[in-house]
C-alpha cells in the first residue's frame, strides 16, 4: 500500500512540474514558405543569451523551461540575412 501511495505522490508532484513550465515554440520559413533546416536560433531576455537551438527538419525550434517574461529571439542562417524578433511576451505555464 505505501509504494502504490508513493507512485501515486511522484506522479501527481511530476505532473505539477510539467504544467508549471514554460515553453517557446517557433518556425523560422522563407518567405515562400520552405522551412530553413538547422538554423540558429538564440534566446535573449534584457540583452542577454539565455539558449540557442537549431531548427529541425521542419524549421521548428523549441526553448523550453523558460521564466515569465520578456525576450528577443534572433536568428541567423548562411546566406541570409539575420533576423530579430523583440518583445516576445512568455507567460507562465503556456506555450
Amino acid at each position: 500500500m505505501a509504494r502504490y501511495l508513493l507512485f501515486f505522490l511522484l506522479f501527481s508532484l511530476s505532473a505539477t512540474v510539467a504544467v508549471a513550465q514554460t515553453t517557446l515554440e517557433g518556425k523560422v520559413a522563407e518567405e515562400s514558405g520552405d522551412p530553413v533546416i538547422f538554423a540558429n536560433v538564440v534566446l535573449f531576455q534584457n540583452d542577454v543569451q539565455k539558449a540557442v537551438v537549431s531548427t529541425d527538419f521542419d524549421g521548428n525550434y523549441i526553448f523550453s523551461a523558460l521564466e515569465a517574461g520578456t525576450y528577443a529571439v534572433e536568428v541567423s542562417y548562411i546566406g541570409f540575412s539575420t533576423q530579430r524578433v523583440t518583445g516576445i511576451k512568455v507567460s507562465e505555464g503556456k506555450v
